[in-house]
């Protein structure tokens, strides 16, 4: 498999049955290539994954469930590897064999579905060569997903091939079980076409035409629905695949400017390459079915894989061990450390090159007595783990916390933070946000989520070579004892703006509060998955709570003095320690590090510059639901509320940042 980010850097398309022109041309930037004839292990390619999950009757509205099993993908190379071989190693159809086995398991239907690992496929053309098993009962489909009311599809039901009557569900002008034919979705602004052979078979305009980034997917399946899919099939059925090939544009800021840095002048002379048309009726002999980019001269790989158990609904697009199944064993280009414990995850998490060097030499000469590090033999003594090591020196440095951009670029540059990190930190739409901290700690924070994010990302590469399927395009929901907010990862540590020394459950009413937050995290990670954690109460709940549980506090004098002492951690006078004893307090939230009040002397120095403010609300002082960390605050959270985590995508924080640019502009 080969996702090529090449070095001349763009391919045109030309939209078929118009003359050619500008305003009918495209120019896409990224490009996932698969040539299954060459593929020989399935489980070792970073591009595509087979999935494994369950479907009930009820789910799947067919006689059956689904079973989806990474078992009934098999591969057949073709011979000579090279995809004008038209018989693989096992005598049949060279390709990606997707099977419907005829035999019930556990009154489920064995089933195949395999997705990209890219989630920023946007506008496109997507084309796939398939021969289609001439075995009534099952559903043959290759489609791109975003969600259940996004999606485009060509499917393909074996019950109802008749060749004696030529009539087929999308009328092709052939019979798709005897030979390999290219089936094509161009995906445009407004507009999707559905292809075959390079022919038009239908087309898609107005509201049922998508707006969002998706992924792309092939499955076959049956669920005995007698309306649909039919079967289960009599014999094992089995579609083959010759290729796959997406020519698209990115939804990924990243890959936009990287793309926008390689190719600077689109127009120049051999700057655009020009996608080959398959037309006919036979993609194995057709040169353009045999053409793949990342075949070519000056053409280098950058595969891809799924990162974390959140990126079916966020793209992570660089592989963690390098492999290539091109036939050439070429190397990818990995931008994640495939060690977590190695001088490349310093870089990765944000330290300059030579604080990288710096750090990673004095891990690696490690003295002799003392305490050992975590990867030493145990001696009886300490243990210094890595994480520790790496962000342990930032207390040693001098802070900022002041508006002076200036000191703030100095702070960073003591502590040996890279200069991409410092944009990322310093970008001018968090600023407001910003402020309610000071510089270490956002560094602290950031170097926290990517170094967590390394970690996930060695899990689910775990989880995946053991083949476990994780939901996909889906929130993930909590409640009862599956979990709750009682776990400390949701817990907010002391000072806070209600509490000087209790840990508390901090949640806002307010989604652009929520989103603002997200994307500042989401700005500056990495490839780490960002997610949002929507806790669901019923009203009559909350109103429930009894007087003295349920408190609010807005601005004035005792929002001032209790966020004051908070921050400050100073001792609670009788008036606000009600506030203590609150299972629920509703009000505002404060802005500015611990530094900045500890330099007050008195609470009566706070003024409205210390309250967050969110650009773009009719009322936009940012409000909170904080609920205490004891006992009884975890107790009313499980009996209840409802949790719910939604992944926060890149594509979601540059709306939410051009939304809010444009009310910071109109003077909102």
């Amino acid at each position: 498999m080969r996702d090529t980010a090449h070095n001349i850097l763009a391919v045109d398309f030309h939209v078929p049955g118009t003359e050619q022109g500008d305003s009918d041309r495209y120019v896409f930037t990224d490009l996932i290539e698969a040539d299954f004839t060459k593929v020989v292990d399935i489980s070792q390619d970073t591009d595509w994954e087979r999935q494994a999950f369950n479907v009930t009757k009820d789910a799947a509205r067919g006689e059956f469930g689904e079973m989806y099993d990474i078992d009934d993908v098999a591969t057949n190379p073709g011979a000579g590897g090279n995809i004008n071989s038209r018989t693989g190693s096992n005598g049949k159809s060279a390709g990606l064999e997707l099977t419907v086995p005829s035999q019930l398991v556990d009154g489920m239907v064995p089933a195949t579905e395999m997705d990209t690992s890219r989630l920023d496929v946007w506008w496109g053309t997507f084309r796939a060569s398939m021969k289609m098993t001439s075995v009534p009962g099952t559903c043959a489909a290759f489609f791109w997903y975003f969600n259940d009311t996004q999606e485009i599809d060509m499917e393909f039901l074996s019950k109802d091939y008749n060749t004696s009557n030529n009539s087929y569900p999308v009328y092709l002008p052939f019979n798709p079980t005897l030979d390999f034919h290219e089936y094509r979705i161009d995906y445009m602004p407004g507009r999707v076409d559905f292809l075959a052979d390079g022919q038009v078979l239908a087309e898609m305009t107005g509201s049922a035409v998508p707006e969002s980034p998706g992924h792309l997917a092939l499955s076959h399946w049956s669920n005995g629905n007698a309306l649909w899919s039919g079967g289960p099939p009599a014999a094992d059925a089995t579609l083959v695949v010759n290729y796959v090939k997406a020519y698209f544009n990115s939804s990924s800021p990243a890959r936009i400017q990287d793309w926008a840095g390689r190719c600077r002048d689109p127009a120049a002379a051999n700057a655009v390459c020009v996608v080959p048309e398959v037309k006919g009726t036979n993609t194995t002999n057709s040169s353009a079915g045999g053409f793949f980019f990342s075949d070519q001269q000056n053409m280098t790989n950058n595969q891809t894989r799924r990162l974390n158990s959140s990126s079916d609904e966020e793209y992570a697009h660089i592989p963690l061990d390098g492999r290539s199944v091109s036939p050439n064993g070429a190397q990818a280009f990995a931008a994640v450390p495939a060690q977590l414990i190695s001088r490349q995850t310093l870089e990765y998490i944000g330290l300059s090159s030579a604080k990288a060097n710096e750090v990673w030499e004095s891990w690696s000469n490690w003295p002799a007595s003392g305490p050992r590090r975590e990867v030493d033999a145990d001696n009886g003594l300490p243990c210094v783990i890595f994480r520790d090591f790496v962000l342990s020196p930032l207390y040693n440095h001098t802070d900022a916390w002041k508006d002076d951009d200036e000191q703030w670029h100095a702070c960073m540059n003591i502590c040996g933070i890279s200069d991409s990190l410092q944009a990322a930190i310093m970008d001018p739409g968090f600023k407001e946000l910003r402020m309610k901290e000071s510089c270490r700690h956002w560094i602290k924070d950031t170097l926290e989520i990517r170094l967590a994010g390394l970690m996930e990302i060695q899990r689910a590469s775990r989880e995946r070579e053991m083949g476990i399927r994780r939901a996909t395009n889906r929130p993930v929901t909590y409640g009862g004892n599956g979990g709750s907010a009682a776990s400390d990862g949701l817990k907010s540590w002391p000072p806070t703006d209600f509490s000087q020394n209790r840990g508390m459950f901090y949640f806002t009413p307010n989604v652009s509060v929520a989103e603002y937050y997200a994307a500042y995290a989401k700005r500056r990670a990495g490839c780490e998955a960002i997610i949002m954690v929507a806790l669901v109460i019923l009203h009559f709940a909350i109103e429930s709570l009894e007087e003295g549980d349920k408190l609010e506090l807005y601005w004035g004098p005792r929002w001032r003095q209790l966020v004051w002492r908070s921050k400050v951690q100073k001792p609670l006078p009788q008036p606000l320690r009600k506030y203590r004893d609150a299972i629920l307090i509703i009000g505002r939230v404060s802005k500015g590090a611990p530094q900045k009040f500890a330099a007050m002397d008195t609470w009566d120095s706070l003024t409205t510059e210390y309250v967050l403010y969110v650009p773009g609300q009719e009322s936009n002082m940012a409000r909170q639901y904080v609920f205490t960390g004891e006992e009884e605050g975890q107790e009313f959270l499980r009996n209840h509320g409802k949790f719910q985590v939604f992944p926060y995508s890149e594509a979601v924080m540059n709306n939410m940042l051009r939304r809010f640019q444009q009310a910071l502009a109109s003077g909102f």
